[in-house]
């Protein structure tokens, strides 16, 4: 998850993604590009997190609801916007793939703490 979390960040700030990101970013939002930038430097956040054992519960908590805030941009990509780099998978591949990523930060706030060996 970690993984995904620097790829997709990296994105946030490589035209031609960025600008397609900022495409999809719901209209009340002010300030599209920051968003964007801001959300990619929160999966960069969340991938350190996810990382290190002693941060992972909460990174895991922080991504299910990153997961969640950044769900209504999934819906406005797939109902198509006027970018050419706009993501555009459709809604039900995108959702199924959003339950996965949220299954998994769940997986992890639930997993038992490795405690390491004091010999």
């Amino acid at each position: 998850m970690a993984a995904v979390y620097v790829c997709t960040g990296v994105t946030h700030f490589v035209e031609p993604q960025r600008s397609g990101f900022a495409a999809i970013v719901p209209p009340m939002i002010p300030e599209p590009g920051l968003v964007v930038a801001a959300s990619g430097l929160a999966e960069f956040a969340l991938a350190a997190g996810l990382t290190v054992p002693r941060t992972r519960r909460l990174a895991a908590v922080l991504s299910a609801l990153f997961l969640i805030a950044v769900f209504p941009a999934n819906v406005i990509a797939a109902g198509g916007v006027d970018h050419p780099a706009a993501p555009t998978t459709p809604l039900l591949p995108r959702a199924l793939l959003q339950l996965v990523f949220l299954g998994v930060s769940i997986a992890a706030v639930r997993a038992p703490r490795h405690r390491g060996r004091r010999d």
